[in-house]
C-alpha cells in the first residue's frame, strides 16, 4: 500500500525536478550571460581607464593606423595582453571596424586585419553607441562589449572591445546544472522519506487500521475497536474510521435484534413442534379414516361396477323388450283388428240370433196357438 502511493508520488516529483533542472539550466545560463555582460561592461570601462591613464593623450586616427596621444596601438600586444591578463577576457582594439592588436586567435595566431561584425560597427561606429550582448568573434558567439573610440573633433575612430569567455560561461553553466542535479536528487530523497513517514503516521497507518476492521467485520468479528484518535481527525481518514465505525455499530445492532429474533424463532418453532405432533396424531386418525374410507369406496366401486354390468343388461334386456314390444305393439295391433272384425261378426249373430230369436217366437206363438186349436176336440 505504501509502495502504490510513494511511487506515483516520487514519479511525480522526479517529473517536476526535471521540469524545475530544465527551467533552472535556462535561466542560469541567462543568467551567467547577463552576469558575463555586466562584467564585460565594467571590464570595458577599466581597460579604457587604464589606455588612458597609460598612454594620455586624445584618440586620432591616420589611415589604417590608430593612435593614443603619440603612441600607435597597431599590433601593441603587449598592451592587449596586459588588459586581457587583468580582466581575464579576450581584447581588441579596432581602427574603425579592423582588428588592429587582439587576443583573439584564428588558428592559432592572433587575429589581426579581421573584421567585426556588421551589426557591431552599424551600432558603435555609425550610431555612436556602445554594444552589449551577443556577437559574432571570429565565428564564434561571445559574450561581448564594445566601446566606440572619439577623437578630439568626435568622430569614431576606432573601437575597445571585450568578451567574456564562452567557454567560462559554459562551465558556470555545467558546474550548476551539476549542483542542482545533485541538490534535485538529494531533495527528492529527502521529500520520498518524509512523504513516507508522513504518510505511514497520518494516511497510511489509518487506513491500514480500518482495512484491518474491514477484515475484521468481513469475518464477523465485531468486538476489535477504532482509535478515538483516529475517528477524531478531521479529514478524509476520520471521515473514513467515523464510518467503519458506525458500520461496526450498526452490524452489532442487526446482530443483536438477529439474536433475538432467533430466540422468539426458537420459542416459535417449539411452539409450531408441539402443535405439529398434534397435528401429526390428528393426521394419523384422519389417515385411519381415509383407509376405512378408503375401503368402504372400494366396496362402493365394486358396486358400482357391478350395477353397471346390471345397467348394461337391463339396457340390453330392454333394448329386447323394446324390439319385443314393437312386435307385441304388432300383433295387439292385429289382435285388435281381429277383435274388431269378431265384434262385428258377433253384432251380426246377435242380430241375426235376435232374428231367430224373432222367428221362434212367432214359430212359438204359432205353435202355442197350434197347441189351442187342438185341444177343445179331444176334451
Amino acid at each position: 500500500m505504501r509502495w502504490k502511493v510513494l511511487i506515483p508520488v516520487a514519479r511525480a516529483i522526479l517529473v517536476l525536478a526535471v521540469v524545475i533542472f530544465a527551467v533552472s539550466q535556462s535561466i542560469i545560463r541567462n543568467q551567467a550571460e547577463k552576469m558575463a555582460l555586466r562584467k564585460v561592461e565594467s571590464d570595458l570601462a577599466l581597460m579604457y581607464e587604464l589606455i588612458d591613464e597609460k598612454l594620455p593623450g586624445p584618440w586620432r586616427g591616420e589611415g589604417s593606423i590608430l593612435y593614443k596621444g603619440n603612441q600607435p596601438l597597431n599590433e601593441n600586444n603587449e598592451l592587449v595582453d596586459l588588459l586581457a591578463g587583468l580582466t581575464g577576457n579576450t581584447v581588441t582594439i579596432f581602427r574603425e571596424g579592423t582588428r588592429i592588436a587582439t587576443t583573439v586567435l584564428v588558428e592559432g595566431k592572433r587575429a589581426v586585419g579581421t573584421q567585426a561584425a556588421d551589426n557591431v560597427i552599424e551600432q558603435v561606429l555609425k550610431k555612436k553607441m556602445p554594444y552589449y550582448g551577443q556577437a559574432d568573434v571570429v565565428g564564434a558567439l561571445v559574450q561581448t562589449g564594445y566601446l566606440p573610440l572619439f577623437d578630439a573633433q568626435g568622430n569614431a575612430v576606432g573601437m575597445l572591445y571585450t568578451g567574456a569567455d564562452q567557454e567560462l560561461i559554459n562551465e558556470t553553466v555545467e558546474a550548476f546544472r551539476k549542483s542542482v542535479f545533485l541538490l534535485s536528487l538529494g531533495m527528492i530523497v529527502l521529500i520520498v522519506i518524509v512523504l513516507y513517514i508522513l504518510l505511514s503516521q497520518s494516511v497510511l497507518r489509518p487506513i491500514a487500521l480500518a482495512a484491518t476492521s474491514a477484515v475484521h467485520i468481513a469475518k464477523g468479528d465485531l468486538t476489535k475497536a477504532i482509535s478515538e484518535q483516529d475517528m477524531n481527525r478531521g479529514d478524509e481518514i476520520g471521515v473514513l474510521t467515523r464510518s467503519f465505525h458506525e458500520l461496526r455499530e450498526s452490524l452489532r445492532e442487526i446482530v443483536n435484534l438477529l439474536q433475538e429474533m432467533t430466540a422468539q424463532a426458537a420459542e416459535t418453532g417449539e411452539s409450531l413442534l408441539t402443535a405439529s405432533e398434534e397435528n401429526s396424531a390428528t393426521i394419523e386418525e384422519v389417515a385411519s379414516s381415509v383407509n376405512e374410507f378408503s375401503g368402504k369406496i372400494s366396496n362402493v366401486s365394486i358396486e358400482a361396477e357391478a350395477m353397471t354390468k346390471s345397467a348394461q343388461d337391463v339396457r340390453e334386456l330392454a333394448f329386447n323388450g323394446q324390439k319385443e314390444m314393437e312386435i307385441t305393439v304388432h300383433s295387439m295391433d292385429r289382435i285388435v283388428e281381429s277383435s274388431r272384425q269378431t265384434q262385428e261378426a258377433v253384432v251380426q249373430v246377435s242380430e241375426a240370433a235376435t232374428a231367430m230369436s224373432q222367428v221362434l217366437d212367432i214359430i212359438s206363438d204359432v205353435a202355442d196357438q197350434t197347441n189351442l186349436l187342438a185341444a177343445p176336440p179331444a176334451a
